[in-house]
């Protein structure tokens, strides 16, 4: 109601349409600005092995982490410690699932995720988790380099 009264006070018939747009475009984004509300997303969560568990456990942690900073009792500063162990823990095994997943014997089943893997930089974590592949023989080896 306020951006009608006041165009009809500023401009009439005769106004030149460019000041109108203007005025319209800046009392519109100034209302946007005022009224719209806006949340800034998180990139908290942006690893493909993070999972919903692995999202539970972390807001559990952060929940304790805040409970035991405002009550100071070592009971929650346990809890806390319990929380930040097991959420490693299935950190870890999450990554270690999602790299073995890339990295398994049949290479050649699905070798796009291998030189994704590779491209990120993480070729030494390649190196190592390859020199674990049990190879049947050397031919095998052999024309497992020759497809790629």
């Amino acid at each position: 109601m306020k951006l009608n009264a006041d165009f009809k006070e500023k401009f009439n018939l005769e106004s030149p349409i460019t000041a109108m747009w203007e005025f319209i475009k800046t009392s519109l984004l100034t209302i946007l600005e005022q009224t719209v509300p806006s949340k800034m997303s998180s990139s908290r969560f942006n690893q493909p092995w993070i999972n919903q568990k692995i999202k539970k456990f972390t807001r559990q942690k952060r929940g304790a982490l805040k409970k035991a900073r405002k009550t100071k009792r070592k009971s929650d500063f346990d809890r806390y410690h319990r929380l930040k162990a097991s959420t490693q823990k299935e950190c870890r095994k999450a990554y270690r699932d999602y790299i073995n997943d890339i990295i398994n014997p049949e290479l050649s089943a699905n070798p796009k995720r291998f030189w994704d893997l590779l491209k990120v930089g993480n070729a030494n974590l390649l190196e190592f988790r390859l020199s674990k592949i049990q190879m049947d023989s050397l031919t095998q080896k052999a024309k497992r380099r020759q497809t790629f």
